[in-house]
């Protein structure tokens, strides 16, 4: 009888430990990349849009291309 709360609590126990590592979409990465071009983190926007074009979910546009371009060429 006391292992059925045991096995409850560590099924929860280890959902919420695997929910943190839920990997970012290709929309937050954009949008991460593009805020920090506006801040003038080039270099580091420049690494957010190479990581938000190997998302498994990318819905890569020419625009995009073109920023990460220009980030790239910005950071020297």
């Amino acid at each position: 009888m006391k292992s059925t709360p045991l096995f409850f609590s560590f099924l929860l126990f280890a959902t919420c430990i695997s929910a943190q590592n839920i990997p970012r979409t290709y929309d937050a990465l954009i949008r991460k990349a593009d805020s920090l071009y506006q801040v003038k983190d080039y270099k580091n926007s420049a690494f957010e849009f190479s990581e938000a074009f190997k998302a498994a979910n990318a819905k890569i546009t020419a625009n995009h291309r073109y920023n990460a371009a220009c980030s790239w060429a910005l950071a020297d």
